[in-house]
């Protein structure tokens, strides 16, 4: 896999982000062409005729393993040399032995590993496992000021365009000078789905989230990370698509909602006397009684 340009020129001599300049190559994005995918943040990997290849970059003119497969020719400007090596039995391996023994069989193609030892975990997984690239197709503008302000509140890496053709080009947040914060796990939506509050408390009677705008870009982020289904759209929804929390999503709310605080006696009777006021009175003299009706 060759080293993905990106959508606008860089400042390199003063701040290092990018300006409202087209990189000469990728004026097809900017004409409607291709389709934008969520980028996300681990490091990248190839599956081919059943074996794992780990990303390898022999730069700036660093000797490369006699087992090194460059994927291009090295950059003349930035000194990179990318290509693949096999994934082993080495500590450098360990993590992709892990996702790849809880994954199982993959098919051919590119994919990201992100887990809790990939980096400082941008994404927040709390295992290892591989996000097949390209799999998370969002609808995001090609103008630099549009699509600064699109990401803006989006908790993402960034955007790939793909290109049927096989061509990319990429954009990330903090190419603006944007920060992101946490990760891409929304906790709060897989609840929410659920029909469930914030520390994961409730019957679990529904199943769905009709998402547009901001929430749909979370919700095709879970997707990609396997812990939510994409649905069709439909007249019901509004023409928006709708999701589903598939049992690795109901594993996760589980594991990873707050336990509810301690709640006081006298608390408890309050919130008690909340659901019932209407028929019982006022506090007080609901509490002479003994907490009795009247």
């Amino acid at each position: 896999m060759k080293k993905i340009s990106s959508l606008f020129q860089r400042n390199y001599d003063t701040d290092g982000r990018v300006r409202d300049e087209i990189v000469p190559g990728a004026e097809w994005v900017a004409a409607g062409e291709g389709v934008a995918t969520i980028k996300f943040d681990g490091t990248c990997c190839l599956a081919r005729g059943g074996k794992l290849f780990r990303r390898y970059d022999a730069k700036h003119g660093k000797t490369p393993r006699i087992d090194f497969e460059p994927a291009q020719d090295i950059d003349p400007v930035t000194g990179h040399w990318p290509g693949w090596v096999p994934v082993g039995e080495g500590p450098n391996d360990q993590w992709h032995r892990e996702a790849l023994a809880s994954h199982g069989p993959i098919a051919d193609g590119t994919y990201e590993l992100c887990g809790p030892k990939i980096g400082e975990n941008p994404e927040g997984f709390d295992t290892h496992q591989f996000i097949r690239h390209g799999l998370a197709e969002v609808d995001a503008p090609r103008t630099f000021d549009a699509l600064k302000e699109w990401l803006r509140d989006k908790n993402i890496e960034g955007l790939v365009w793909r290109h049927p053709d096989g061509r990319m080009v990429k954009i990330k947040k903090k190419d603006f000078g944007l920060k992101r914060e946490g990760g891409v796990v929304n906790l709060h939506i897989l609840q929410h789905s659920r029909g469930l509050d914030e520390y994961g408390r409730g019957t679990w009677y529904r199943n769905h989230f009709c998402a547009g705008g901001k929430d749909l870009v979370e919700c095709q982020a879970l997707v990609a990370a396997g812990l939510m289904i994409c649905h069709r759209p439909s007249e019901l929804s509004g023409g928006d698509p709708t999701f589903s929390v598939t049992a690795a999503g109901d594993a996760y709310i589980r594991e990873h909602s707050s336990k509810p605080p301690k709640v006081s006696r006298g608390r408890a009777r309050y919130r008690q006397w909340l659901k019932i006021a209407d028929a019982v009175g006022p506090f007080g003299e609901w509490l002479k009684r003994g907490g009795k009706s009247a």
